[in-house]
């Protein structure tokens, strides 16, 4: 390798190096916690435990607002010294449009979910699947990124490059949006203990000036339906069926 070579290999490194520094260095995070600290909005239980609905950070470019349980009982319990998981009840053998769990984000500049971590578990018997749908525009469609098992054990769901959530067309802001929907039983709760979003600047292509969008969404191995909704076994006879991976967008 000649001299030029390998000084444009160190010059090329180097922007590549400064390049990755500059990201690193844009890098914002979202943790909803449920902390047992005092905050604009409050959940509360019977058994005298409370915890902050917002998330820990907070940037007026990047900013998260509260977690809603819409058609659940939402209790906050114990898990550690000031840390709380949110113990939801109330959910269903399907997932239902009416009982969800809606965790929002607010930007002033399109950011690249890097990941997404969901840490939960089942309690006395609770949901069995859960299912995990984004926006990446609060005036658009949701997408399954997620279906899976919810086991007895805490156990975090990590989801990778999402893509970018964009800006609300004709508007100075824009958002995202998870929806979380638990199922598998009527009966016990489901715990959330954290859920965190990394995110940075979306990045365009400097030689066509085209936003690079990755997406890598998961569709797991939910269980079956038969048409009219009725879980099937895990050998079902023929006919026409219904899983995680068949539909994929809610409206």
């Amino acid at each position: 390798m000649s001299n030029t070579s390998i000084l444009r290999l160190f010059v090329f490194l180097g922007l590549l190096l400064a390049v990755l520094d500059t990201v690193r260095g844009q890098e914002k995070t979202l943790t909803w916690r449920w902390a047992n600290r005092p905050c604009a909005e409050m959940l509360s239980c019977d058994n005298g435990c409370s915890a902050c609905n917002y998330p820990d950070e907070y940037d007026p470019g990047f900013f998260g607002t509260n977690a809603a349980w819409i058609g659940l009982e939402a209790c906050p319990v114990p898990i550690g010294v000031q840390d709380n998981a949110i113990a939801s009840s109330g959910w269903g053998p399907l997932p239902a449009s009416d009982r969800v769990v809606l965790i929002s984000g607010i930007l002033l500049v399109p950011m690249q979910l890097d990941s997404i971590i969901v840490r939960h578990r089942s309690m006395d018997d609770g949901p069995t699947w859960l299912r995990i749908s984004l926006k990446h525009d609060l005036t658009g469609e949701s997408i399954i990124v997620h279906e899976g098992p919810i086991t007895g054990e805490f156990d975090a769901v990590s989801l990778r490059d999402l893509g970018c959530a964009e800006l609300t067309e004709g508007m100075g802001s824009g958002g995202f949006q998870l929806k979380l929907q638990a199922y598998g039983s009527n009966t016990g709760a489901w715990l959330l203990d954290e859920v965190r979003v990394v995110a940075t600047p979306c990045q365009e292509d400097i030689t066509t000036g085209v936003r690079l969008l990755r997406d890598n969404t998961e569709s797991g191995q939910g269980p079956q339906f038969d048409v009219l909704g009725r879980p099937v076994g895990e050998l079902p006879v023929s006919g026409s069926y219904m899983d995680a991976t068949r539909r994929v967008i809610i409206r």
